[in-house]
């Protein structure tokens, strides 16, 4: 890990537990009024727009959970052995089921040289940048695939998202604006 690594790291810092805790309940405030206010929108337009506030809402919880793990990690059993320094925290966007998610986690640089991310070890995130669920949902999709002859998307040993499962779990989770069921035209409202 270089110095311009670390000087990249600080640039974005992380929010606070705080911050993200008064982020989350401040969403859930907006999820309940948007809900409970007079409207004429169908129930079909409801329905789109709490998926894409219910997945931001969700990518926000994970971020928290993320970020307190992060917090609360102890590093000493890596640090008491003196192979290990801790280096700067680091940034890292992982994809997931409702979208993407960044998180910051310290990098252990290993004194002889290398390294790695303790937290993501022991949390059980690989270095693919997919969620475990991404990953099963692949998994899950490449078995019906296989079950129905359809082989050939990717090699089986990649352990990667074949890029249409990608593009399905990930690619197309919502985003503002954005809301549509699979398969459905992008409506005129959210072209605009």
């Amino acid at each position: 890990m270089s110095l311009a690594d670390c000087k990249r790291s600080h640039e974005q810092s992380p929010p606070s537990i705080q911050h993200m805790q008064d982020q989350i309940r401040s969403t859930c405030e907006d999820l309940i009024h948007c809900c409970s206010q007079e409207t004429e929108a169908t129930f079909y337009q409801a329905e789109q727009s709490l998926q894409v506030k219910i997945s931001s809402l969700a990518c926000l919880f994970l971020q928290l959970f993320l970020m307190s793990f992060q917090e609360h990690f102890d590093y000493a059993i890596w640090l008491e052995e003196d192979k290990y320094y801790k280096g700067c925290l680091i940034s890292r966007t992982i994809k997931t089921i409702y979208g993407e998610v960044r998180y910051w986690r310290h990098y252990l640089v290993r004194k002889g040289g290398g390294g790695f991310y303790p937290v993501d070890a022991c949390i059980g995130l690989t270095g693919d940048g997919f969620s475990p669920l991404v990953m099963s949902l692949d998994h899950r999709s490449r078995w019906q695939s296989d079950a129905n002859g359809d082989r050939g998307r990717t090699p089986e040993t990649s352990g990667q998202p074949s890029p249409e499962t990608a593009r399905l779990w990930v690619c197309a989770a919502p985003r503002p604006g954005q809301a549509r069921l699979p398969g459905q035209e992008e409506t005129s409202q959210a072209r605009g």
